[in-house]
């Protein structure tokens, strides 16, 4: 399980800044679990922190 966070000047542009991480840290044809912690703001910037996970032992079946 890794953590994993998406920042931006809005909560809609934090969580695309977080869809480009998990992209980015994500093995090609693999689908990670994410699970969203916490959304938070402070000062007008946003931040979103989620959990992702890329093994399949503690996955749910489909």
């Amino acid at each position: 399980m890794t953590f994993i966070v998406g920042t931006g000047p809005t909560e809609l542009h934090a969580h695309i800044d977080l869809d480009h991480r998990i992209a980015a840290t994500s093995q090609h044809g693999s689908t990670p679990a994410v699970t969203v912690l916490d959304v938070t703001c402070s000062d007008g910037h946003w931040a979103v922190l989620a959990t992702l996970n890329t093994g399949t032992k503690d996955r749910e079946p489909r």
